[in-house]
């Protein structure tokens, strides 16, 4: 976070996180898998129209901000390699990764779509 309490540009987020720790501040990536339990996203989470209008090349974005919505805590699930490397990568669909669309042209999609969903939906009090 800034010092006026706002994300900090995507690019420059801490990753491989190492604390177990709940927080709103937790924010996971589907590249290492990530498990939503039954109901820990709002009912929102399949409101298409909204989400391709706000948030359509950021899913990670999506799915924590509906989280968030909802209410559910969050926390990183244990690992056996401390930054969360221990995962399989499929090499076969990496060329059509999101991450090509959100940084094309010096874009950065993400941060983007993180102001969008939180204004969309207020959540900023929610992250602090």
């Amino acid at each position: 976070m800034d010092k006026n309490l706002r994300p900090l540009p995507y690019r420059k987020w801490k990753r491989g996180y190492e604390d177990y720790d709940i927080s709103s501040l937790n924010f996971l990536t589907g590249v290492g898998e990530v498990l939503y339990p039954p109901n820990s996203l709002h009912e929102e989470a399949v409101n298409e129209e909204v989400f391709l209008d706000i948030c359509s090349t950021a899913d990670d974005v999506w799915f924590y901000a509906m989280a968030l919505l909802k209410g559910t805590e969050i926390r990183k699930c244990y690992t056996h390699e401390p930054d969360g490397s221990d995962f399989i990568i499929n090499t076969k669909v990496q060329d059509t990764a999101l991450m090509h669309i959100n940084r094309r042209k010096g874009r950065n999609g993400n941060d983007e779509c993180l102001e969008a969903v939180l204004n969309h939906y207020d959540l900023w009090d929610k992250i602090k």
